[in-house]
């Protein structure tokens, strides 16, 4: 059963958040998954089918370093 990560109403079971939608428009560009979420298998599907894959990344951490970095 898919567990809501905190906050965001994302998903911890990937696989059953992202149901095949092949054919519905508008079509994701790219999947974004929360730090500490990461599966190979999942990432290669989405990779197969034309879709990037950012794994394992917390955009307000990265936002903060780029900051920081100005």
């Amino acid at each position: 059963m898919a567990r809501p990560a905190e906050g965001l109403g994302a998903c911890a079971d990937t696989a059953s958040c992202c149901p095949d939608r092949s054919g519905r428009a508008p079509r994701a560009q790219v999947v974004w998954l929360q730090s500490g979420i990461s599966e190979p298998r999942f990432e290669e599907a989405l990779a197969r089918a034309g879709i990037r894959v950012v794994p394992d990344r917390c955009l307000k951490v990265d936002r903060a370093r780029a900051l920081s970095r100005l």
